[in-house]
């Protein structure tokens, strides 16, 4: 039999596309470690204890033992050197007719709280003031170490409660415009000096008294300032200050 009559079917040839897939690979990346958050401890408050029963370390104020002096109004008065021997130690007393004297008056409030007595002098400063381009300028004229107690026969006077005591600022003849400062040197019996008068010149309508009264256990215990005014004469009291 020919070769085109053979029943014998000719093999068919078939192209098959394959397609070859890969293998899918999983990889697990490392993920990227954040810095850990810092642990924040909390605060230890230290708490201290409750002390009882334990003094104040604030130290005491020391206690006041001055006497308590205060002023009242001062005044202008006739007064007259005492000469009569059998009345005191000469001095000022009040009385006259042709001397007038500024008198400044203390009284005591309250004696110092330690029962000592209560012995006082004066100090007393004359100052002038003046306005010199827009400023004042004081100046010291004199100084009186023990003031002139009015009507006492020492330069000292011891005071009790509600005593009162007055003081020679200055002095002046009637009808004159000339003011006088007297130092009281009579400090006791068998001292006696008697009194230092000296010329004020202030070179102006008036003048300042500054006074310091001082007791002989607890020094200085009170200050205060007098303005005096020439012609005429007179007084003013300007400054209050219980304590220096």
């Amino acid at each position: 039999m020919g070769l085109l009559g053979s029943n014998t079917a000719a093999p068919v040839q078939t192209n098959t596309n394959s397609v070859i897939q890969s293998p899918v690979i999983h990889i697990n990346l490392p993920q990227p470690s954040l810095p850990a958050e810092p642990k924040i401890e909390p605060l230890e408050i230290e708490t201290l204890p409750v002390l009882t029963g334990v003094p104040d370390t604030k130290p005491e104020e020391e206690p006041d033992l001055r006497p308590q002096i205060y002023s009242l109004t001062p005044r202008i008065t006739y007064v007259s050197e005492n000469d009569d021997p059998e009345e005191g130690n000469g001095g000022i007393i009040e009385g006259g007719n042709s001397l007038r004297a500024v008198v400044a008056t203390f009284r005591m409030k309250k004696p110092s709280p330690d029962g000592n007595d209560t012995y006082l002098t004066a100090r007393l400063s004359y100052r002038t003031r003046e306005n010199i381009i827009i400023r004042d300028i004081e100046k010291e004229i004199h100084r009186v170490n023990y003031g002139t107690w009015l009507g006492e026969e020492y330069n000292h006077v011891k005071m009790r409660i509600t005593d009162t005591k007055e003081l020679v600022l200055t002095l002046q003849a009637d009808g004159s415009d000339v003011c006088l400062a007297v130092q009281d040197n009579r400090s006791s019996a068998t001292k006696y000096n008697g009194l230092a008068f000296h010329k004020l010149e202030p070179n102006a309508d008036s003048f300042f008294v500054g006074v310091t009264l001082v007791d002989a256990n607890h020094g200085p215990v009170i200050t205060y300032t007098y303005k005096i005014d020439v012609d005429p004469l007179r007084v003013h009291e300007i400054i209050r200050v219980p304590r220096p």
